[in-house]
């Protein structure tokens, strides 16, 4: 698929499959195609060339399109661009209820929808009131209330804190392993790319790199692609270069700690000194 935004390419003859339950994490620097990818994705754009399927459904059909903006929901970085309602139930409700469907089906998708971000006991609060990360899990809930296929996260965490940046991410983790979801997440925060099984990283418009995220994120030669490792990388590659032999493929908290336990000499018994 391509797509362009008056005559420059942001998308270039970029092919692509992602199974379902899935989970694909988009990296790049700015204006690399992430966004436009991800519009392409839920037809809100659609490719000037190739075709784009979700669920089997090519997007270039107009009857499809519907149908394929419920099957791959997405959530963008605002939270703020979804809310539509005074209160947590009202707004929930909106997708569903527009669907004409009978108020005990979008009463029953509301209710299953709150339970799975978290936000049962908020049913009833102003959106006024909420936290961020409770705003962008609200906006997550009203895209679950439509029973999407996949979820499609355009820098969904790129407004809040990391508390929140935090509970979103464990939020998704956990629906995509209850229900199954094909996930794509965009993203320019190497420890959020780390939950994925497969990292895709573009450099003006193609496919730069793809594979496994922790092998993705340790390579120096994408760093002109805004990849960089998360801070336990950084830390072990800087021991790497000074010439110490640690591995930089632990990227997370737990595996750079058992690296370096493993790496440092262990305390002599006789004397208590330890070695460095």
């Amino acid at each position: 698929m391509s797509f362009s935004y008056g005559g420059r390419p942001a998308l270039r003859g970029l092919s692509f499959s992602a199974p379902p339950g899935s989970f694909t994490a988009l990296m790049g620097a700015s204006a690399s195609g992430k966004s436009t990818w991800a519009k392409l994705l839920n037809a809100i754009l659609l490719p000037q060339s190739g075709t784009v399927f979700v669920g089997g459904l090519a997007t270039e059909v107009e009857e499809n399109r519907p149908l394929v903006r419920r099957l791959a929901g997405l959530v963008s970085q605002n939270p703020d661009d979804h809310i539509v309602a005074a209160t947590v139930e009202e707004d929930t409700a909106f997708g569903p209820g527009n669907l004409g469907l009978p108020p005990a089906e979008v009463r029953e998708r509301v209710d299953e929808a709150l339970a799975l971000t978290g936000l049962t006991a908020l049913r009833q609060k102003d959106v006024g009131q909420l936290s961020g990360g409770q705003k962008q899990k609200l906006a997550l809930a009203g895209v679950l209330a439509l029973r999407p296929r996949a979820l499609v996260l355009d820098e969904a965490t790129a407004m809040l804190d990391p508390a929140g940046r935090r509970e979103v991410l464990d939020t998704v983790c956990a629906l995509r392993q209850s229900d199954k979801l094909t996930v794509f997440w965009c993203t320019h925060r190497p420890e959020e790319a780390l939950r994925a099984d497969r990292l895709v990283v573009l450099r003006d418009g193609v496919i730069a790199w793809e594979g496994e995220p922790t092998a993705g994120l340790s390579r120096a030669d994408l760093s002109d692609c805004g990849i960089l490792p998360p801070p336990c990388g950084a830390l072990l590659q800087k021991l790497a270069a000074a010439g110490r032999a640690v591995p930089v493929t632990a990227l997370t908290p737990a595996a750079c700690a058992a690296a370096l336990a493993a790496f440092w000499p262990r305390r002599r018994e006789n004397d208590g000194v330890c070695e460095c």
